[in-house]
């Protein structure tokens, strides 16, 4: 469900508040529960069996109908304690449009927070670039909510990306089973972003990466000669655009289908989103995506 809403009505919205609620409300009608799962004794659905699951949880009678393993989820589990990661480093400040990445990536956590705390969940906030910034532990009550929206409003992109440092220390602050969910363009060494976050399935946490992206990162439409410039270490490239695209739209398709590939094999729940794409639309096809996860 989705009403296509513009960047450019988003930016002129006075407020991050009105924002994730105009934007969650593009989709809010059509969502009858949670379709991001987070232990009470009132059994409630059965989920897939993850790596890190008690066996004793396992419904063996749905194994003999399926062939697949299903544990027994409990209503507790649905209570959700979300923490959104967001990298703010500066390669998210980048735009060819209305939104920079990074502003693109708030306002989707936003909305994503407006809806978990309307729905009786806990949302937190990490910012992170070459450590991790600012810690907003998850709550469930409303002015929590201002809290988180108006920390949104004021991140600025900042210092070089980096996914070991912040990732092992995040790793170590969250002590009680969570939600994860990671927005960033990804621009790092897929091997390296990959071994940060491996481990946090196997702690029986959930983790879903949001990859955002510019269109104009996908593929290269400049022509003549141009100068980019690296936003994080102001190295500077000359070259011809029409000259090299092909091989460069080429090497760019190797390095996001080893990144979904290598996060999806250690259970990572992976999206990616470009700038152009309406948020509602996306927010729409996330939550989607999200309940086809959980059957």
């Amino acid at each position: 469900m989705s009403i296509n809403i513009e960047a450019a009505l988003l930016k002129k919205l006075q407020t991050m508040t009105l924002r994730a609620r105009y934007i969650a409300e593009g989709y809010v009608s059509g969502l009858h529960q949670s379709p991001l799962k987070g232990s009470s004794l009132e059994f409630a659905q059965h989920r897939q069996y993850v790596p890190g699951d008690e066996f004793r949880n396992l419904d063996w009678k749905v194994y003999g109908r399926t062939n697949r393993f299903y544990v027994k989820q409990y209503q507790e589990e649905t209570n959700i304690r979300c923490y959104n990661v967001i990298d703010r480093s500066k390669s998210m400040g980048f735009s060819s449009g209305e939104l920079t990445k990074l502003e693109y990536a708030s306002y989707f956590c936003a909305a994503l927070t407006y809806l978990l705390i309307s729905q009786g969940d806990s949302a937190g906030l990490i910012s992170y670039s070459r450590g991790y910034d600012d810690i907003i532990p998850p709550r469930n009550f409303r002015a929590h909510m201002h809290f988180i929206m108006d920390r949104l409003e004021n991140l600025n992109p900042s210092g070089k990306t980096d996914f070991e440092k912040p990732f092992y220390k995040i790793g170590k602050l969250i002590k009680k089973r969570s939600l994860l969910i990671v927005f960033s363009d990804l621009l790092d060494d897929p091997d390296k972003v990959i071994k940060s976050l491996k481990y946090f399935p196997y702690l029986k946490n959930d983790l879903i990466v949001i990859q955002i992206l510019d269109p104009a990162e996908l593929k290269l439409e400049e022509h003549g000669e141009v100068e980019f410039v690296d936003m994080e270490t102001g190295e500077r490239l000359k070259t011809r655009p029409d000259v090299i695209k092909k091989e460069y739209k080429k090497k760019m398709e190797a390095f996001l289908e080893k990144l979904e590939r290598g996060l999806k094999a250690h259970s990572i729940d992976y999206y990616r989103f470009t700038t152009d794409m309406y948020i509602d639309r996306a927010l729409s096809r996330f939550i989607e995506g999200r309940k086809r996860f959980n059957l």
